[in-house]
């Protein structure tokens, strides 16, 4: 290929470039300010605070290794019963990754077992689990490790958050 055809080859590249990057910046100009920042399936006059507040019942609570958490309000028990994995980086060593933390819960609901479920924590990464209309999130796990120490079972403790949005 000649220097010439490469140039229009290049040319023609940036000018479609810079006609793309045109058309996003017009986009967005065009959307009303109102809206900006907001999906285009919800508007402020859609959903209030009060109407959010009604819909999502939120349910922050710590367990201990063993131990079982009753939500009546929800007919929800929850037991904390393994830690399937803790490769978290232990404080006061160097390491490649951070690592990450998996714990297993057993869910009641009404009386009848949904099963054991996984929740995991890493960096930048909380898992959550959907069953039932409710969202759970392990949001801390405790104590955290320490070089040449090693966490027994017992030592664990787990806090979880739950949401119901299914009223």
């Amino acid at each position: 290929m000649n220097n010439r055809a490469f140039s229009k080859i290049r040319i023609l590249i940036v000018f479609i470039i810079l006609i793309g990057s045109g058309v996003l910046v017009y986009q967005y100009l065009s959307v009303p300010e109102e809206k900006v920042g907001m999906s285009e399936e919800t508007t402020e006059e859609e959903t209030t605070e009060e109407e959010t507040a009604k819909q999502v019942k939120v349910e922050k609570f710590k367990l201990n290794f063993g131990q079982t958490k009753s939500i009546e309000a929800e007919g929800l028990k929850i037991k904390f019963v393994d830690v399937t994995e803790d490769s978290r980086c232990p404080a006061g060593a160097q390491c490649i990754m951070a690592g990450r933390v998996t714990v297993v819960i057993n869910v009641i609901k009404d009386e009848q077992n949904l099963g054991d479920f996984s929740l995991t924590k890493g960096r930048n990464e909380y898992l959550a689990i959907d069953f039932n209309g409710y969202l759970m999130k392990l949001i801390a796990v405790d104590p955290y490790p320490k070089v040449e120490k090693e966490i027994e079972l017992s030592d664990y403790v787990i806090t979880l958050s739950i949401f119901n949005s299914a009223e």
